[in-house]
């Protein structure tokens, strides 16, 4: 608006520059608003001994990281051994690419590890792990 450039609000086609101006200017005291309650509630967590944030100052120990890995690289061989039979029946049904097996998969309600639908990314990722 300050550059004085011709404009069309999408949502308000009709609306002239001083109606864009009061509407503009609503907004930002919307999100000064916003701004203040959400400092406010964040205090109070704070003031209540609420741990605010993600990091608690703790990282893994190298030893811890090194069992967390294996235990979800066992977890993912043992999906994998689980699954292979039944990619098996599909590759004798002709499915020969990953995406129509990752197809084949989802076609039968089969989950990933991790509960979500198969591509053909995840499924050359089981592949792979079963060598």
């Amino acid at each position: 608006m300050k550059s004085d450039v011709k404009f069309v609000a999408a949502d308000m086609p009709d609306a002239d520059p001083f109606r864009l101006h009061i509407e503009a200017a609503i907004a930002e005291e919307e999100a000064r608003k916003i701004s203040a309650r959400t400092c406010a509630a964040l205090a109070a967590a704070k003031a209540r001994g609420v741990k605010l944030g993600g990091f608690r100052g703790r990282r893994f120990t190298k030893e811890e990281a090194t069992r967390g890995n294996a235990t979800r690289s066992d977890r993912a061989t043992n999906h994998a051994k689980c699954i292979a039979p039944i990619i098996g029946e599909l590759r004798a049904a002709g499915k020969l690419t990953l995406r129509e097996l990752a197809s084949g998969l989802n076609a039968r309600g089969v989950t990933t590890p991790r509960g979500g639908a198969w591509q053909a990314t995840t499924v050359q990722r089981v592949l792979h792990s079963l060598g």
